[in-house]
């Protein structure tokens, strides 16, 4: 029996892709080709294809919409193994996913041959991961690293500018909450981007927004062994 794929995709060229490798192999069927950013559309057709894997390109439909989808295939579904498809994803958002029963997680310009791979992996409930995404994991478990090194070095007042910029306060606003200057204020965050490697201020509130949730997630910890210490 072949394996059968449901595809949902907003990209014209991806399903042209996908449908064109997978119909060099008899051993898998492709259910179909949607196009739906549709919560109920991508459910419903779930009901009438009855796939053993689902494809989901993560690029063209939200996270919140798949996070529904695999919350219902995990309820109503259990024999369907999730595959997503992306150009690019965060270590954050592949383990909330992959704790929500994601056995495939697929580079968006994979190779023929890595698709199939892919594809026979998740069918026999393996879990596959392309290679471009093992190396940006890698990356960015080096980076939290090197950001979790720097918290340990940074005072009080600059873990509160800290948590102030990531709430989307400007420099004017920080030092008002603050009642310091605006000149304390920037010095300050002169003072956290070095500790942090970071050439210039500017570049510091990026670097903290891109990182928001390891970010918050540091600032409790800090808060939780300032309470036990007193």
């Amino acid at each position: 029996m072949p394996y059968k794929i449901l595809h949902f995709d907003d990209c014209q060229m991806t399903k042209l892709g996908f449908k064109q490798i997978t119909s060099d192999y008899s051993h898998i069927e492709l259910a179909s080709n949607y196009k739906g950013n549709n919560n109920e559309y991508i459910l419903s057709s779930l009901t009438n294809h009855n796939p053993d894997i689902l494809v989901i390109n993560l690029d063209t439909i939200s996270n919140d919409i798949v996070s529904n989808i695999l919350t219902h295939v995990t309820c109503s579904y259990r024999k369907i193994r999730t595959v997503l498809v992306s150009n690019s994803i965060s270590k954050h958002v592949f383990e909330s996913f992959f704790a929500q029963g994601v056995l495939g997680f697929l580079y968006l310009n994979s190779k023929k041959q890595d698709i199939i791979d892919c594809i026979k992996k998740v069918c026999r409930q393996e879990t596959y991961i392309s290679n471009e995404f093992r190396e940006k994991f890698r990356k960015d478990q080096n980076t939290d690293n090197f950001i979790k090194d720097g918290f340990k070095i940074l005072t009080p007042k600059e873990l509160k500018v800290i948590e102030l910029i990531i709430l989307g306060k400007t420099s004017n606003e920080i030092a008002k909450i603050l009642h310091n200057s605006k000149r304390t204020i920037e010095t300050h965050r002169q003072h956290i981007a070095e500790k942090f490697d970071i050439l210039g201020q500017g570049r510091l509130t990026l670097f903290l927004i891109k990182r928001k949730a390891l970010i918050i997630e540091l600032l409790n910890n800090y808060r939780v062994i300032e309470q036990s210490n007193k």
